[in-house]
């Protein structure tokens, strides 16, 4: 080996000794990093607005302490936490504090109902389109099919135009052996509970109604409970217990 190549061999080894006790003696702040959400990360490489709405996370006196430091505004406190707002240089400053383990960006939450009027097109129509003047509603009627209006609630008061219940003796009589679940469905609703199937029999469907007589409707099906096996008014079993 000639003197030059191990005067050049000599030089190399001591640069990469030499990075390499630089690259360990750098302090831990220089590598830090904090996590940053992949839309504030996306927003930091190719920023889009001015200000940014960044969650943060830390007690007040830490959050303070960052504020002041990097020039943020405090414009929500939060359990654990608050958020910022500042710039996307002053962020990316930011993600590079040791003190910082995690930034976020505070994205805007829409409530479920906002995104399901305007997708069923009723923002359309509250505000009208294609000449087409908006609606609101008032006063249309509309039918409700529930287990029930109170007539007292303030919300219903004086509006009301007629209560149906679809549980009455005329409609109970209409059932008949034979009879699909479905057609029962159709004529009185579902029934406030069912029975499980037996042996022997189907299940059986059990309705109460408001009545002075401590009754209820009872269908039972037929074993496959394809159909109805018979139908009647019968004693609550809370009645048929009550001493007399």
């Amino acid at each position: 080996m000639n003197g030059k190549s191990w005067i050049v061999r000599r030089m190399v080894t001591a640069a990469l000794g030499a990075a390499l006790i630089v690259g360990l003696a750098l302090p831990a702040s220089a590598q830090h990093r904090a996590r940053l959400s992949k839309d504030l990360a996306a927003e930091l490489e190719s920023p889009t607005r001015a200000a940014l709405q960044v969650i943060v996370e830390g007690d007040g006196a830490r959050v303070k302490k960052l504020a002041a430091r990097y020039g943020f505004r405090v414009t929500k406190l939060l359990d654990g936490g608050a958020v910022l707002e500042g710039s996307a240089n002053q962020f990316d400053a930011a993600a590079g504090d040791p003190e910082v383990a995690r930034l976020s960006l505070d994205a805007e939450v829409r409530g479920q109902m906002a995104v399901t009027r305007e997708t069923i097109g009723a923002d359309l129509a509250y505000g009208g389109f294609g000449g087409v003047p908006g609606v609101t509603g008032h006063g249309v009627v509309v039918a409700v099919i529930d287990s029930g209006v109170d007539r007292a609630n303030p919300a219903a008061a004086g509006k009301v135009v007629e209560a149906v219940s679809a549980l009455n003796e005329a409609n109970f009589r209409q059932v008949r052996p034979g009879m699909s679940q479905e057609q029962v469905l159709r004529l009185i609703g579902h029934p406030f509970e069912v029975s499980p199937a037996g042996r022997r029999a189907g299940q059986l469907w059990n309705y109460r109604f408001q009545n002075i007589q401590c009754q209820q409707f009872q269908v039972q099906f037929a074993p496959g409970d394809a159909e109805v096996a018979s139908a009647g008014l019968t004693l609550l079993t809370q009645c048929m217990n009550a001493p007399s």
